[in-house]
């Protein structure tokens, strides 16, 4: 309602919404909800998720591995991954359980400290992750979601302020500010 922020819906046709209790104060904020594992999952704050197996009653929230923020929720190849400015360089987190998350630096490559994974996505069996080294964008790919199997596209990634990607459709889209919108 613009008024309250911890607060979460759900709807069965997308026109008419009923409030679900979370349990959050008004103060904190939930980051992004998703679903995956055959669950869904909310992000609050920086720090902290919660799980569900019907999107209504909602577990206790468990602590993530450190602050993120910019916080993006995936689900890649039955594999929940969270991504985002976490302290660190180029770290996603991850788990196959959703009992705990597992922080995993992509690359030793990737040494900057202001470098932020911005998304990652999985399609055609190769994980490409948007990788912000600040000033510039890069690409990465991988077979596998592990550390030290990272390749770089392309370094210096011509456009700027792009914030995403998915697949979807055999396809790896980038989305970013003033409608750009790039495919492979």
């Amino acid at each position: 309602n613009g008024s309250t922020t911890g607060k979460l819906m759900y709807s069965t046709n997308g026109t008419s919404w009923t409030d679900i209790n979370t349990g959050l104060s008004t103060s904190e904020s939930i980051q992004g909800v998703t679903y995956c594992l055959n669950k869904f999952i909310y992000w609050i704050g920086s720090s902290t998720y919660s799980v569900s197996d019907d999107g209504i009653n909602w577990g206790s929230p468990k602590s993530g591995p450190s602050a993120i923020s910019s916080v993006k929720l995936n689900c890649i190849n039955d594999i929940f991954v969270v991504t985002g400015d976490p302290s660190g360089a180029g770290h996603v987190f991850f788990t196959s359980n959703l009992s705990s998350l597992v922080s995993l630096r992509l690359t030793n490559e990737i040494s900057e400290t202001q470098t932020v994974v911005k998304g990652i996505a999985y399609g055609n069996n190769i994980y490409v992750a948007l990788i912000d080294t600040n000033p510039t964008l890069e690409l990465w790919y991988s077979t596998a979601l592990s550390f030290d199997t990272w390749s770089q596209i392309n370094k210096n990634f011509a456009l700027s302020d792009i914030n995403d990607i998915t697949f979807r459709h055999n396809k790896f889209v980038l989305v970013g500010d003033n409608g750009q919108i790039l495919y492979s």
